[in-house]
């Protein structure tokens, strides 16, 4: 999970908006997670909705988008 100042998300990361995620296409994630954040734990878990502001500004308070990574080198867990 990372945060990006720019309002999308790099190639391979989708929004942590809460959305669910099929498990045959991201098994590596979906064994970290489990059904911590939703889904049926067969077909569909669930990603983290994480939301962030930034303290206001000039131009007011901007939303930052947060995102998880579909592909990479994830920790084992513990």
């Amino acid at each position: 999970v990372s945060t990006f100042a720019f309002g999308y998300c790099p190639k391979n990361w989708v929004p942590a908006d809460g959305r669910t995620l099929a498990i045959q296409q991201n098994t590596a994630l979906f064994s970290l997670y489990g059904t911590t954040y939703g889904g049926n734990g067969s077909t569909t878990f669930g990603i983290p909705k994480v939301s962030v502001t930034t303290a206001p500004g000039n131009g007011g308070a901007q939303k930052l988008t947060t995102c998880v990574a579909l592909s990479g080198i994830y920790p084992s867990r513990p």
